[in-house]
């Protein structure tokens, strides 16, 4: 089975898997399933974009005005980046999502994108992703 961390297409000849055993005659097809053209020089044309986009996206996110919990919170749903405080001396940046309960007010508010829970003294700090056109 494919995952994002390890790609398998099932075929025989599937560059990407280290399974052996009975498997579906063809071409690797762990590219076209990643949305990338199956040719490899168009493939590599398209990562380098991406790859490219990537990079002037974090390089905004350097010079992102962080935004104080105490002062405002990102709307409900609102996908940001968090400085999560991981230990007493550990910060990470970190993909949240703003999810309060009004339910379980006690419950913590952040989700991340591996679906770890944050408190707010947790992420004291939050900035907006930038959009595309940014």
């Amino acid at each position: 089975m494919s995952t994002p961390q390890e790609p398998d297409c099932g075929s025989s000849s599937c560059i990407f898997s280290a399974k052996g055993g009975m498997r579906t005659n063809g071409p690797c097809r762990c590219m076209e399933n990643a949305g990338f053209h199956g040719s490899a020089v168009m493939a590599a044309k398209q990562m380098l974009r991406e790859v490219l986009l990537l990079r002037a996206k974090i390089d905004a996110l350097s010079r992102t005005t962080w935004i104080n919990v105490a002062d405002r919170l990102p709307h409900v749903g609102q996908l940001v980046v968090g400085r999560a405080r991981l230990s007493a001396k550990r910060v990470r940046r970190i993909l949240l999502t703003y999810h309060p309960d009004p339910k379980a007010p006690n419950e913590p508010p952040w989700m991340a994108d591996d679906f770890a829970l944050y408190s707010l003294k947790d992420v004291p700090m939050w900035a907006p992703i930038p959009s595309e056109d940014e």
